[in-house]
Formats: C-alpha cells, structure tokens, sequence
C-alpha cells in the first residue's frame, strides 16, 4: 500500500488519476465475487440470494456474478488501461489493489436445501387419468 501512496504522491495526488484507480476497484467489485471453489455450484443455476442480516431476497443474472480468479484478472486488465503509469506500475498498482478483493457471495448449502424443499412443497403435483384401451378383434 505504501507503494501506491508513493506513486500517487509521484503524480502529484492528481484528483483525476485518483477518481479513475476508485471507478476501476468500483468496476472490479460491482458484481457479485464468488470463491473458485464454489465454480459448480454457481455456473448454470439459477441464483438466489439472500441478504443474511435483513433476509431479503433477490435473484442475480449470470453478468452478476464472477469468480474471484475473473475478478482479479479484470482488475489487472483495468489497471494495465492506466495511460498515466508504465507497464511496472501498473503492475504493481493492480497487484497491491488484488489483496484486497474477496468473495463477497458465499454459497449455503444448508439454505439451498431448505430452499429447494421449499419449492418442491409448494408444488401441486399434477394428477394423470387414463384408460386402458380394450384389445377387441
């Protein structure tokens, strides 16, 4: 952190080149982070999430979602962007900046299973008639 503190002083704490390192970890963190080992339990499912504090409920778009593995990849992408440092600094920035993201989506298996029998309780099953068809010559 001290040297990022030091490549700001570098540039003077320039408040444009500040607003623009803040719109990039902005950017990186907007969607929902979720740990790689998680991986199959969030791609291809529907994902409802619920705040654990307030009990809200909200369902998430799979755009709404990243690894942390993409999360930092994006990260360093944004950063090496930065016209006002070179390739070194860059590097440096984004790979100071990488420590601080975390998942912040965490997948409950217990909350997933009172969910689904949740879900399958309130389904009413659907009841079939049928006759049988008479074999006559």
């Amino acid at each position: 952190m001290i040297l990022v503190l030091l490549l700001l002083a570098e540039k003077q704490f320039n408040p444009t080149l500040q607003q623009k390192i803040v719109a990039i970890i902005d950017k990186v963190m907007s969607p929902y982070i979720y740990t790689t080992s998680n991986t199959d339990e969030i791609l291809g499912r529907r994902i409802v999430v619920q705040n654990t504090q307030t009990g809200e409920k909200e369902e998430l778009r799979s755009r709404d979602v990243v690894s942390l593995v993409v999360a930092q990849k994006n990260l360093v992408t944004e950063f090496l962007n930065l016209e006002e440092f070179n390739i070194e600094e860059k590097k440096e920035l984004a790979n100071t900046f990488k420590q601080f993201l975390a998942a912040n989506l965490r997948y409950s298996d217990s909350l997933t299973t009172a969910a689904k029998t949740l879900a399958r309780q309130q389904v009413t099953p659907l009841e079939v008639q049928f006759r049988k068809k008479s074999n006559s010559s």
